[in-house]
């Protein structure tokens, strides 16, 4: 799967997430850089005073927690596999686009639920809103202490007429089965559709229920 070269790896994350990135960043001769999102403090906490000696709050917050950071990935941080780590201030999905854009990141993994405080966070809006808006590929990874993946599944939409569906299609298939080989995991391809009509035929077509069915039948074997 040599398809991607500088990787975004969301903190917080679990162990098995980071480990899955750092093998897929090696396996692509990728860079790899582990971000944490926080928010900025109050404009009234950027810097406090405390007996006559100003701490620069805000950067005093980055300092401790770029600390954290190099701890959490120093056990995987190889001679040949260089991971960088950065932390950012502001609304977690809003900063995270604007550095996959500036650095020209070409896929984003992170967990579907962080930890702590994050937690809900990862689980609702800025997972959404990542799927949805950001310019690379975003890989949602399931906390697991497994190392591999038993069942892959692949969903997608054939089109003939439509050149740039295709394409995505074919992207797809080409990543599902060269990691389910990696793995040695059971891939399933699954495409969904609905009979044009189904709806209003059931509702108000005054339709048998097993014409209906035949009838999608026979249009799911074309």
């Amino acid at each position: 799967m040599q398809r991607f070269k500088n990787i975004i790896l969301l903190y917080e994350c679990d162990r098995a997430t980071l480990d899955r990135a750092t093998t897929l960043a090696k396996e692509n001769r990728a860079r790899l850089t582990v971000v944490q999102v926080v928010k900025n403090p109050p404009e009234k906490w950027e810097s406090v005073d405390l007996g006559g000696k100003v701490l620069d709050l805000q950067k005093l917050i980055k300092n401790e927690l770029e600390k954290s950071l190099k701890k959490f990935v120093a056990p995987v941080n190889q001679e040949h596999l260089q991971i960088s780590t950065k932390i950012l201030m502001g609304i977690p999905s809003v900063e995270i686009i604007h550095d996959v854009i500036a650095n020209k990141r070409d896929l984003l993994i992170m967990t579907a639920e962080g930890k702590g405080l994050l937690k809900e966070r990862l689980f609702g809006s800025t997972s959404r809103h990542l799927l949805r808006q950001c310019p690379c590929p975003v890989w949602i990874m399931k906390p697991t202490r497994h190392n591999r993946f038993q069942r892959i599944m692949a969903a997608v939409d054939p089109d003939p007429e439509n050149k740039v569906r295709d394409s995505l299609n074919a992207t797809i298939l080409q990543l599902a089965s060269s990691l389910a080989a990696k793995d040695n995991s059971e891939l399933h391809v699954i495409h969904a559709w609905a009979l044009f009509g189904e709806q209003l035929l059931r509702s108000r077509g005054g339709v048998p229920e097993s014409e209906i069915c035949r009838y999608a039948q026979q249009q799911e074997e074309k």
